[in-house]
Parts: structure tokens; C-alpha cells; sequence
């Protein structure tokens, strides 16, 4: 007999029950199913005449977001800021952004980038460079969302925040981009 499992509090046993070894599934936020639907509906997306790929992508997105349960746009956008600030708190990314050639200034897209295409894990463990091999190029592309957006969606109206907020992504990262030589030696 085999495959038994006994419950010793009610002296029955069960056949053909088999232990599970698995981790319980865990739910995937929505935020994450957004940027696991954005690669795959872009590339659906043809080339629009006279209509240009940021205004494209962020179409795609809020498709992405519309389909998605759960999520809205404004939540959507505080999501991504808070990923975003994970991301550039990492000296290893700054270091290795800085080491592939990207600006100070391209940073900020750069991360968004790795973000929309689902990649934060894999930036997190394996770096920049190993994660998007030969797609380099797709971390280049304009944000979709600029820093006075997603501050919006963080803090209120655009009316309500302040110069500093709207820019507090982009002044740490040239403040922790001044850092990475010292921290280097």
C-alpha cells in the first residue's frame, strides 16, 4: 500500500493523497501583471504613421492597465515610482549604468525601462548587462512616464507638489552618481 496518509486524530487513511513538496502559490500583484502583458501587446503594436513610440507605449501601458484587475492608472504610476527609487538605491545598477555608457540624466528612463519590461528581478540578481544581453537598445527609449508624473500620482494634484519633488528622482541619482568613484577606491 502505498502513498498512505494517516490522520491520527481520526484514525482515517487516505489513499492516492500525495505530498506536496510546493510552496502555496503566491498572487501577483497587479502592478507586476501590467508589466508582464507590456512587452508582448507592444510588439502586436505595428508602426502608426506620424505617431510616436512614447505616445505608443504609454497607449500600451494603459491598455495594460485597463485590462488588469484591481489597479488603477494613478496607483499603477506610484507603483512604478516606488520600484524606480528601488532600483536607482542600488549603487551596483548606478555603477553598471555608468559602466554601459548612459548619462546621469538617461538613468532615470533606464530604470523605468527595466521595470516595463518585467525585468527587476532578474537587474537585481544578474545585473543590467547579463539580463538584457543583446537588447541593450531597449533601455535607451524615452520613459513613458517623466518625473513630474509619477510625483503627481505620488503626491497629489501637480498643483500641490513642490519643484523639489517633481525632481528628487534625478538629484539622487547624480548625487549617488558623484559617489560611485569614491566608493569605487
Amino acid at each position: 500500500m502505498s502513498n498512505l496518509n494517516f490522520s491520527p486524530e481520526n484514525g482515517i487513511v487516505k489513499t492516492g493523497a500525495k505530498a506536496s513538496n510546493q510552496k502555496p502559490r503566491t498572487l501577483k500583484s497587479p502592478f507586476y501583471k501590467v508589466n508582464e502583458k507590456f512587452e508582448s501587446k507592444l510588439d502586436n503594436q505595428g508602426v502608426i504613421e506620424g505617431v510616436s513610440e512614447e505616445t505608443v507605449r504609454k497607449s500600451v501601458i494603459k491598455l495594460c492597465v485597463k485590462q488588469t484587475k484591481d489597479i488603477a492608472e494613478t496607483q499603477y504610476q506610484k507603483e512604478m515610482r516606488s520600484a524606480i527609487f528601488n532600483l536607482l538605491s542600488r549603487f551596483s545598477f548606478l555603477r553598471e549604468c555608468r559602466n554601459l555608457g548612459f548619462k546621469d540624466d538617461q538613468v532615470f528612463g533606464v530604470a523605468q525601462n527595466v521595470i516595463l519590461y518585467n525585468k527587476l528581478g532578474g537587474v537585481l540578481k544578474k545585473g543590467v548587462e547579463i539580463t538584457f544581453k543583446d537588447r541593450l537598445d531597449v533601455l535607451k527609449k524615452e520613459p513613458v512616464y517623466s518625473e513630474a508624473d509619477l510625483a503627481e500620482a505620488e503626491f497629489g494634484s501637480i498643483d500641490s507638489i513642490t519643484e523639489e519633488q517633481k525632481t528628487e528622482l534625478s538629484r539622487f541619482v547624480k548625487g549617488a552618481m558623484a559617489l560611485i568613484p569614491a566608493i569605487n577606491s
